[in-house]
């Protein structure tokens, strides 16, 4: 039989771990304005029958320690934090936790995080915390101590090269390694006793790559993630040349989710920009260890396999119609000249000339605007391969 479940104050401690998509939760909302759903009505009958459905935890909270504490020396749990407190001061270990509610597995750099990695479990979060010597002797073994943990939201299960990698100077994470590399360490290994154990304490990992962040205008979204800037710069955040091509190679890659909004959107990175970062601006945009070739595969793409679509259907559909139109211009402008004007040859191949330059300078003005009609023609082929 199943206890019933607890009762929650808004924004109880329980909501500092939950994930953007939870932020609903009951422990986030209280108990309160949780059973006010209409759905909880339902199942419950009213409001008030799914609040008395909860009861209250009779045991004291874990209490974190103070790092502030001008009273740290005289032993107390409220500045000392449970674990310190149990160790030094509890008769049993072990009765003394199961006296307090159990802490919460925490990732690291968790909300409410107060920047001590030393006395705040949600800085350094609950894997690394709990292999720390001392803690891991109290409970027994790091795995004893991640056990008398609640886990109200899982670790989350991280990709290679996910964008909370990006900027580190420490490659060895597990933000930059992956969930399941990083649960292939020795040390998760030894800790946990199998990788499939070790990934049991993280969500759900999927397989299918992110997909390819153009960003956001500034003025709609400012926060430094991927979201906002974009996965092109927050690739380039990455330190060496083969780790901005790694942190590439996990996206999605452009051309499958290239739409013609987004081309036409200078500031999304779209069709043109791309063409235009790769050839005019890898210097100013931190890639000028790179060449043509390799800017194009950091954003996911062949060049080759470009260059080949290009001539294969671009080329001379371009070609004979530019030739048409060349044509046609000579052929008006000797006419003008040698017929209604009466000028000799001289003077018709000087118009003929002034009046192709004239095109060729219109063609260069409308450069962009062609190149994008260009690429509507060929994606279709680019996506198919």
């Amino acid at each position: 039989m199943r206890e019933n479940p607890r009762l929650y104050e808004m924004d109880s401690p329980e909501c500092c771990t939950v994930v953007e998509k939870h932020a609903k939760s009951e422990p986030c909302v209280g108990t309160d304005e949780w059973c006010k759903d209409p759905i909880r009505v339902v199942l419950y009958g009213s409001s008030d029958e799914c609040r008395k459905f909860r009861k209250a935890d009779p045991r004291p909270s874990w209490v974190r320690a103070d790092p502030g504490c001008a009273n740290r020396g005289k032993g107390t749990e409220s500045c000392e934090g449970t674990e310190l407190y149990c160790l030094k001061h509890a008769p049993s270990r072990r009765e003394c936790f199961m006296f307090r509610q159990k802490p919460l597995l925490v990732p690291a750099k968790a909300g409410g995080c107060n920047g001590d990695i030393e006395t705040d479990e949600r800085c350094l979060g609950s894997e690394e915390w709990c292999r720390v010597t001392w803690r891991a002797n109290l409970y027994g073994s790091s795995l004893s101590c991640m056990q008398h943990r609640e886990w109200f939201v899982k670790l989350p299960g991280l990709k290679p090269y996910s964008s909370l990698c990006a900027g580190a100077k420490d490659f060895n994470t597990e933000a930059c390694r992956g969930s399941n590399n990083w649960c292939l360490d020795p040390v998760r290994l030894e800790m946990y006793g199998s990788q499939k154990a070790c990934l049991d304490y993280r969500q759900y990992i999927s397989i299918v790559k992110n997909r390819w962040d153009y960003g956001r205008a500034p003025d709609s979204c400012s926060q430094e993630t991927e979201k906002c800037l974009g996965t092109y710069k927050v690739c380039n955040l990455f330190w060496s040349d083969e780790e901005k091509k790694g942190c590439a190679s996990h996206r999605a890659s452009p051309l499958e989710l290239l739409g013609i909004e987004e081309c036409k959107w200078k500031g999304a990175g779209g069709c043109w920009e791309l063409i235009r970062d790769c050839h005019k601006r890898r210097v100013q945009l931190g890639y000028d260890n790179l060449d043509v070739e390799d800017c194009y595969a950091l954003r996911g793409i062949d060049l080759a396999h470009v260059n080949q679509t290009l001539k294969a259907r671009l080329f001379p559909e371009t070609r004979d119609h530019f030739l048409d139109l060349s044509e046609t211009i000579v052929a008006n402008a000797t006419l003008r000249s040698l017929i209604l004007n009466q000028a000799g040859p001289e003077i018709a191949l000087q118009v003929v000339k002034a009046d192709l330059k004239k095109y060729f300078q219109k063609l260069n003005d409308s450069i962009d605007d062609i190149a994008l009609k260009a690429w509507t023609h060929i994606h279709a082929d680019l996506l198919r391969g």
